[in-house]
């Protein structure tokens, strides 16, 4: 390289960018001789940077640990992930003007003009409703996707739906964040139709020689909460509201209901002139509604479907002895009710929108951190999505109440030798009703026939008998015991192993119903 300072600064960006390098490393990569490295190494030093030798058979060069060296150089890519961290710190800090923004535009005054104006441009063209911990998309991909929004470039991109992966050529409109992921809005040319793609899903992308005319700057936000709201779901609930849109908004946000003002003659509006709105919900539960109609505190007609009406009469009934209290005769009776009359669960695949109970199974037990670190909604999220993921090895199934989740059963599958590693965990108000023992030994049937396994294997704690009943009950049997294999509260502790086979006798039990079996 000709350019003296421009290879000292190349050389000092390599340095900033590893721990250690050796000199043919930097030789290499320099395109110069190991005698033409050392020159260098000695200009900077001369400079004031402080770099230092380490000598030996597997020494080289690099920074002095604790120092601060400028000047600091930063790839677009680069500067696009700090742009997101910091679109992170901006929504997580009571000072979100200052400090996040401040930084961005020192990173972006460091860069070359025609760099930082570019970046800037590309920045201009991601939009944020919220930002919250979540998936961090990969830097390259965003760059890609907002130059090409930029300057109206087709995109060809490999996307990781919830089904099979998919090759689309895609018109790019925007990039928004929300709730802790980023979005690509765009028209999608294989349906013809604007479609919302998850960028932490987007595998491979590149921009084409091809383009196109952007429409009008569209109301990003209002496009991504629509989709959300339209988005197919097991449940399309309609509703008749009597309240302003304002107040009904509190409790149905746009990214979960469609509100429509019904006009018309005097019905549609109350007494205390309350106008009428209908609104329409797609969801994949009906559990959490009736505890957001009580909220709104108003007239409410609920068009369909008859289970949210059966739904809402069973929490009215629940309420009602919560507020008279429990009678002794009451108490008695409950105890007395044969098992085949109390409530019974079912089981059916896990879903996202199961990570709130998740969270809840996990903060209900200390114990449960032995199933993962669940500590807030985002984790939960993302220990749901590794099991529900496409490419995932798991089965997961939840336990369900009605359509409440209280336990977890999976198995952990070794295609290659049609081997399963099984494992379940329940909430501890669901524990003591046979649940567990029922769920256990359904799904164990369920993965030795229809899922095509020949082996299922499970371990416990030699001081947790009852999962040794669950085992037991499921049809499993006992191999062996590791001695010493955990270490808790600083005890080692033995660890009984169960196995059971395709060819093992069936167990006597009553299965549970399962959805989507």
């Amino acid at each position: 390289m000709a350019d003296t300072t421009a290879r000292a600064l190349q050389l000092l960006d390599l340095l900033q960018s590893a721990q250690l390098l050796t000199v043919a490393d930097l030789a290499g990569r320099l395109d110069v001789d190991e005698r033409t490295v050392r020159r260098d190494v000695a200009r900077l030093v001369e400079l004031g940077v402080p770099v230092e030798t380490v000598r030996g058979r597997y020494g080289g060069y690099r920074l002095a640990p604790g120092e601060r060296v400028l000047p600091l150089m930063f790839t677009n890519e680069e500067v696009v992930a700090v742009y997101l961290g910091l679109a992170q710190l901006q929504a997580e800090s009571t000072r979100p003007e200052v400090a996040a923004q401040t930084a961005l535009s020192k990173i972006t005054r460091a860069l070359p003009v025609a760099d930082a104006r570019r970046i800037n441009d590309l920045l201009g063209v991601m939009t944020a409703t919220s930002v919250r911990t979540g998936t961090a998309p990969d830097p390259g991909v965003m760059l890609t996707l907002a130059d090409a929004v930029d300057r109206g470039r087709v995109l060809e991109m490999r996307y990781q739906g919830r089904g099979i992966p998919s090759t689309r050529t895609v018109h790019p409109s925007g990039l928004i964040a929300h709730e802790g992921r980023w979005y690509l809005v765009a028209f999608d040319t294989g349906a013809q139709e604007e479609r919302t793609f998850r960028v932490d899903r987007i595998r491979t992308v590149r921009a084409t020689h091809a383009s196109f005319t952007p429409s009008r700057r569209l109301d990003l936000e209002s496009r991504l909460l629509d989709h959300f709201a339209r988005a197919q779901y097991r449940w399309k609930v309609a509703l008749r509201i009597r309240e302003t849109e304002e107040r009904i908004r509190l409790q149905l946000p746009r990214s979960v209901a469609r509100l429509e003002k019904l006009d018309g003659d005097g019905s549609t509006t109350g007494e205390n002139g309350l106008p009428w709105h209908r609104v329409e919900i797609n969801a994949e539960r009906l559990d959490w509604i009736p505890p957001v109609l009580a909220a709104l505190d108003c007239e409410v007609v609920i068009e369909r479907p008859e289970e949210l009406r059966e739904r809402v009469r069973a929490v009215a009934v629940r309420m009602l002895q919560v507020a008279d209290g429990p009678s002794p005769s009451r108490r008695r009776r409950s105890a007395d009710m044969p098992a085949a009359t109390r409530s019974s669960p079912s089981l059916r695949r896990l879903c996202a929108e199961d990570a709130p109970a998740v969270l809840a199974a996990f903060e209900s037990d200390a114990d449960m951190v032995r199933q993962g670190d669940v500590a807030s909604l985002a984790d939960a999220e993302r220990y749901v999505e590794r099991l529900i993921a496409p490419d995932s090895p798991h089965e997961p199934w939840a336990v369900a109440d009605g359509d409440v989740l209280v336990g977890l059963v999976c198995v952990t599958v070794d295609d290659e030798n049609r081997n399963g590693w099984f494992w379940y965990w329940m909430t501890d108000a669901a524990r003591g009703r046979g649940w567990t023992s029922r769920a256990a030994a359904t799904v164990a049937d369920w993965a030795l026939t229809v899922r095509g396994l020949e082996r299922l294997e499970l371990g416990h704690r030699v001081n947790n008998p009852a999962s040794g009943a669950v085992a037991r009950h499921a049809g499993f049997v006992k191999e062996g015991t590791e001695r010493a294999k955990f270490l808790i509260d600083g005890r080692r502790i033995d660890v009984d192993t169960y196995g059971r086979l395709r060819s093992d006798p069936r167990p006597v039990f009553e299965p549970l119903p399962m959805a989507g079996a």
